[in-house]
Order: structure tokens, then C-alpha cells, then sequence
């Protein structure tokens, strides 16, 4: 039986989106595995002025919207935008990372969409449903399990710290859609987020130190793989994908993708970092992935 265009797209559409997520789920165990020889700034560095080169070189090619014209319009709140997307979202989950594991940071930026819901509500008079706040409240139980359960044998003040520092990455996260609305429909997304990730990557040039620069030719092969990864692979090739699918399926229909980042993340620190695997993880991570879709249904 010969298939239909349209049946090919989907299939094509949805495998593009189960390898993106794959490459979202790795991102947390490759950033572990980059905090052995480097510090959570000096990995924000690594990771995004390669990245920013390449959404350089894509602005420069593609030109049909401006991008000079739209930086001029937006650059505050690009500015912003790049400030809580690169910066503190990284710094956050790079820090937290240093106590606590790949697939309970992963379950920690699960939680974007509750934040944002939040802050949506208060800031943007975005209707609160009932529906929302009910899968609000189901992830924050499942949160509570993860900062304080996880470990399964006893209350670890370290991992609890991580636990609470890294929660200021989906806040940040959170801060930077809330901030992006108002142009987020205007123009290209892809547009968007390339000056968004060189106006926050631009300044956090300006605190380079001549360690760093000593440091990078002692690097392992590991370190370069980790770090190249995150910068090519999550960063830029994962979010061309994203939008590239963004164009041919329902936004509504994502959330079942995004669900499977944290599975995939789990599923990696598991095999490559021997990550223990609870069942309080395994329950509040549930809960956690249960609310979101509750709250983005609502």
C-alpha cells in the first residue's frame, strides 16, 4: 500500500522530534560530564559563543526579515530575553548540576511551563483556570518528592541546595517567555532567538578570564565532545528542528514530545553516569510531567 505526502511528512515530522528531545535529554548528562574540568560560568562561555557564531552566520545568510531592523525595534527586550535565557537559566542549571543529578535537573526544567503559567497569570491577566491550577499544584507535590525524597535514604542538605538552585532555571525560562509575547508572533522565531542568544552571550565576554584561555588546550577529548555537543547539537541543530516542526504540527501536540526530555535524560544518566534510580524520583517525576500536561491542557 503506496503512503500519502502527507503520512511520510508526519512520520519524518515526529522522528525529528523524538531525536530533538533525545538531544534535549542528553544535554543534562553532557553537562555533568563538562563540569568535571570546567566551572558552571566558564561552561556558559563554551557553550554559547559557538553557538552564537552559528545564529550569526544565519542571520547574515537569511535576510528576508531585517534582522538588523528588528534588533534596532527590539533591542531592549531582546537584551532581556538574552540575559534569562542564556545567562541566568544556564548559570542556574549548570550550578544545581554540581549536586544533583542528570534526570532530577531534568524534571526541575519540566517545570517551565508551571512558572510561566504563574507569571502569565499575574503579570500578562492571563485567565487561571481551574484545570491549571490544579496541574499546578500536582507538580508541586512532585517537586517537593524530588528536592526531598530523591535520594531514597535519607535528606541530603547538598542535594536539596542543587535541588533549589537549579529551580531558577525554569523560572528563568519562564521570565524570558513571558517577556518574549509581545514579539514572539511578529517575527521569525529562529530570528528572535539568534539575537536573543548573541545579546546574552555578547557581554559575558567582557568577564573572560586568561585561566580559562590557559585551560581550553588541556581540555579532554570528553570535554570538547560534551561541550561542541551542547553548543551545535541542543543549542542551534535542536532548535532549528524544533521550529522546523514548530510550522507542521499543532503546538498543542509538543507537550507529548517535551515530556520525553526527562525520560530521555533519566534513561542516559542511568547508563552513562551510573545515576541511581528511585522510586521518589521516578513518582514525583510523574507527578511533576502529569501536572505540566494538566496545566498546558487547561
Amino acid at each position: 500500500m503506496k503512503r500519502s505526502p502527507h503520512t511520510i511528512e508526519i512520520f519524518l515530522t515526529y522522528t525529528a522530534l523524538i531525536f530533538t528531545t533525545f538531544l534535549w535529554g542528553s544535554a543534562f548528562v553532557a553537562i555533568k560530564i563538562a563540569l568535571r574540568q570546567l566551572q558552571p560560568f566558564e561552561l556558559v562561555i563554551m557553550r554559547f559563543v559557538p553557538a552564537s557564531l552559528l545564529f550569526a552566520a544565519i542571520l547574515l545568510v537569511s535576510a528576508r526579515q531585517h534582522p538588523l531592523k528588528v534588533l534596532r525595534r527590539n533591542a531592549v527586550r531582546l537584551a532581556a530575553m538574552g540575559l534569562f535565557s542564556v545567562f541566568c537559566y544556564n548559570m542556574a542549571l549548570n550550578t544545581g548540576e554540581q549536586q544533583v543529578t542528570a534526570g532530577t535537573a531534568s524534571l526541575i526544567i519540566a517545570l517551565s511551563p508551571i512558572f510561566t503559567f504563574i507569571l502569565a497569570g499575574c503579570l500578562l491577566k492571563e485567565r487561571i483556570t481551574l484545570m491549571k491550577t490544579t496541574g499546578l499544584f500536582v507538580s508541586l507535590i512532585g517537586l517537593v518528592i524530588i528536592v526531598f525524597w530523591a535520594t531514597q535514604s535519607r535528606v541530603d542538605l547538598t542535594y536539596i541546595k542543587g535541588a533549589l538552585i537549579t529551580i531558577i532555571a525554569p523560572l528563568s525560562w519562564a521570565i524570558f517567555t513571558v517577556v518574549s509575547k509581545p514579539i514572539a508572533g511578529k517575527h521569525h522565531p529562529l530570528l528572535i532567538s539568534g539575537w536573543a542568544t548573541i545579546l546574552g552571550t555578547a557581554p559575558l565576554m567582557l568577564f573572560v578570564r586568561i585561566p580559562l584561555v590557559e585551560q581550553i588546550p588541556q581540555f579532554t577529548l570528553v570535554t570538547w565532545g560534551s561541550v561542541l555537543f551542547l553548543a551545535v547539537a541542543c543549542t542551534v541543530i535542536g532548535f532549528t528542528i524544533w521550529l522546523w516542526a514548530l510550522k507542521r504540527i499543532e503546538a498543542s501536540k509538543l507537550i507529548i514530545f517535551v515530556n520525553l526530555v526527562p525520560m530521555f535524560s533519566i534513561l542516559c544518566g542511568r547508563i552513562i553516569l551510573h545515576e541511581p534510580l528511585t522510586l521518589p524520583l521516578i513518582g514525583g517525576g510523574l507527578l511533576i510531567l502529569t501536572g505540566v500536561t494538566i496545566t498546558n491542557k487547561g
